[in-house]
């Protein structure tokens, strides 16, 4: 089984989720020895991060600030899409895991089109979190609008959506009736 990953945190810092998102990437590749991976490439080095043996693509950010805040009042949520449509094109996967539901905006419906089995890892409940934790006035609305979008497609049409705690899975649901397989 060929599977691909897509995360949005960088792999070298020391948060919790950024070691969550390590162990579920990890966990992923001892388990499917054909293992792709794309992360946010921030120019360290992330091999020792990762299990041995597990192919990783970079894909670093060179648009300027102004760009990506223009971004996300048109809802680009992520630097993902084109390398992640190519990958999934050239690699094949039958698995696509998106860590994070921010991570699946714009690419969900691809790999379902593309009739790929989806797993969404929620680390939270997006919508809680950045309710507690708001982004900057000047793209809070916009981001928050998005972001609760991209979670609610992400909780209906993965095939599996996977989450930290129980009460994150009551929370999905309670927002978002109709997800599938949430665990």
């Amino acid at each position: 089984m060929r599977v691909l990953i897509i995360t949005n945190h960088y792999l070298d810092g020391m948060g919790g989720g950024t070691t969550g998102s390590r162990g579920f990437i990890n966990a992923f590749a001892s388990l499917y020895p054909d293992c792709l991976l794309i992360y946010p490439d921030n120019g360290h080095d992330v091999s020792k991060m990762i299990r041995p043996g597990l192919k990783a693509i970079g894909c670093p950010d060179h648009r300027p600030a102004w760009l990506k805040g223009i971004g996300i009042y048109f809802g680009k949520l992520h630097r993902f899409t084109a390398l992640a449509k190519k990958t999934i094109n050239s690699f094949k996967p039958d698995l696509v895991v998106f860590d994070t539901s921010t991570v699946s905006s714009g690419l969900i419906r691809f790999a379902r089109n593309a009739e790929i089995k989806t797993i969404t890892i929620h680390h939270n409940v997006e919508r809680d979190y950045f309710r507690d934790n708001p982004p900057s006035w000047l793209f809070r609305y916009p981001y928050f609008f998005y972001m609760t979008r991209t979670e609610r497609i992400a909780v209906r049409l993965s095939d599996l959506n996977l989450t930290h705690t129980d009460d994150d899975t009551k929370r999905l649901l309670e927002y978002y009736s109709g997800g599938k397989n949430l665990n």
